[in-house]
């Protein structure tokens, strides 16, 4: 049997952590979800929605009744997700501080 979830119960209009992610998961396993319902969800913030579509990769998860801003953020992220990002150069040099005036100094440089 398929059980349900309303994120709007969980954490009401706005989702906006990717913490938020940690408690949906334990209620996926403690209750046996397969289904996810973002009816009345108004926003949902990047990297809420990237652990969305890694919950319903793993878990085997369907999402449902995503509207608007909600819908466009996980497309934005599923789409990402089909590209691996490329770095074409790696090599940034580490600068340490011992205090934040010497930071301060070094950050005044910089143009």
């Amino acid at each position: 049997m398929n059980e349900m979830i309303k994120l709007y119960d969980l954490f009401g209009t706005e989702i906006r952590s990717r913490s938020n992610a940690d408690v949906l998961r334990e209620k996926i396993l403690d209750c046996n979800i397969s289904i996810i319902d973002l009816s009345q969800i108004t926003f949902i913030s990047r990297s809420f929605a990237d652990e969305l579509c890694n919950l319903s990769e793993s878990e085997n998860i369907k999402i449902y009744n995503a509207k608007g801003i909600v819908k466009n953020m996980l497309s934005i992220v599923s789409e990402s997700r089909k590209n691996k990002r490329i770095r074409k150069t790696d090599n940034a040099e580490m600068k340490e501080f011992s205090d934040f005036k010497s930071l301060s100094n070094f950050l005044s440089t910089i143009s």
